[in-house]
């Protein structure tokens, strides 16, 4: 699923559009391509998507590197309850 290789824009030429991308739209956040890719992934495992197939997304070699997003995610216990709060509350109210 990676796409490097002859066709495929080289990594300075993408960091160098993100940043004036970033500059252009005024964000004042420190941020680079490896940021979005990191963001992405933390998205999909909060999505629900595996770790199994956010690695083969990554081009990750070991699961032990695709593993560390498990630690920036929010557990699912707490999204669980936030969820069966919210569901009491719309219970509740009716």
């Amino acid at each position: 699923m990676r796409r490097d290789g002859p066709g495929a824009p080289h990594e300075t030429t993408l960091q160098k559009t993100f940043i004036a991308a970033r500059q252009a739209c005024g964000l004042k956040k420190d941020a680079s391509i490896h940021t979005l890719r990191h963001s992405h992934a933390t998205h999909l495992l909060e999505a629900g998507v595996t770790l199994r197939t956010i690695q083969a997304v990554l081009g990750h070699k070991s699961m032990q590197t695709t593993s560390i997003y498990m630690h920036v995610t929010q557990p699912a216990t707490e999204r669980l309850q936030e969820t069966v709060d919210e569901l009491m509350k719309v219970m509740t109210e009716l």
